[in-house]
């Protein structure tokens, strides 16, 4: 049932700019870090183990769309300005195609 799960949540997502652009794994963890995550939070998230979120947000840090630091035994994750402008424009970007789309079939 896990794989159907994420199966249909990954052709959700299949066509978003962001998605294409970082893999439906590493846009979840970009998505999920805008509220500030732990790395187990953000592992819930995209449904992936700690570790592999643990590299994933590595990559998104080394881009510079995460900064993350040390609370206690866990590590905080959240948007830079550059990630949020990206999902910014990706939300921007997705309401100014859904309204082409509704004005092309009137």
């Amino acid at each position: 049932m896990r794989l159907m799960s994420a199966a249909a949540d990954t052709s959700r997502t299949a066509g978003t700019s962001l998605t294409r652009l970082l893999g439906a794994t590493r846009a979840r963890i970009l998505r999920s870090a805008a509220d500030g995550r732990t790395t187990g939070e953000l592992a819930r998230a995209a449904r992936v183990s700690a570790a592999t979120a643990s590299s994933h947000t590595a990559v998104l840090r080394e881009a510079g769309l995460i900064t993350s630091r040390r609370d206690a035994n866990s590590v905080v994750h959240a948007l830079t300005a550059l990630g949020a402008a990206l999902l910014h424009e990706e939300r921007r970007t997705a309401v100014d195609s859904s309204a082409w789309k509704s004005a092309s079939t009137s």
